[in-house]
């Protein structure tokens, strides 16, 4: 496959074989840990979620409710998050690699892991929209 042929990635990762790790191995289960992350967060929360969108693959939205406010989340901006060793939302895409950590010794899955950093990635995402209410319009 030639890089040229591969869709952009969003956020892009700089190194080829790291894309195809993130997409082939690593994204089915950062998804799997947000949602399970998100719903948890909202059961404890003021949050609502008003209805989960699966647009142009792999482009799956989250509406989410407060104050009579609605954001709408990119789910797949998230995981990428999870994925991203110091992606932060504030950090330059084009400087982020894939965080080893989140493979075991023998190239597993490391559930415990992605399950922290889905958990973290929630809650700063949800800090974030609560900070983006009190701010004047």
């Amino acid at each position: 496959m030639n890089p040229s042929d591969l869709p952009p990635v969003p956020p892009s990762l700089n190194e080829l074989s790291e894309w195809q790790l993130a997409e082939l191995v690593l994204m089915q289960p950062a998804l799997i840990r947000l949602v399970d992350q998100l719903r948890k967060h909202l059961e404890t929360s003021d949050w609502k979620d008003a209805s989960i969108e699966v647009q142009d693959l792999p482009h799956y939205k989250i509406c989410l409710e407060k104050s009579g406010q609605r954001f709408e989340v990119n789910l797949w901006d998230l995981c990428y998050r999870i994925c991203a060793q110091d992606l932060q939302p504030s950090a330059t895409p084009d400087t982020s690699s894939v965080d080893p950590s989140l493979l075991d010794e023998a190239g597993e899955i490391d559930w415990q892991r992605i399950d922290y950093k889905a958990n973290a990635v929630v809650a700063q995402t949800l800090r974030e929209l609560d900070e983006s209410l009190t701010q004047p319009n």
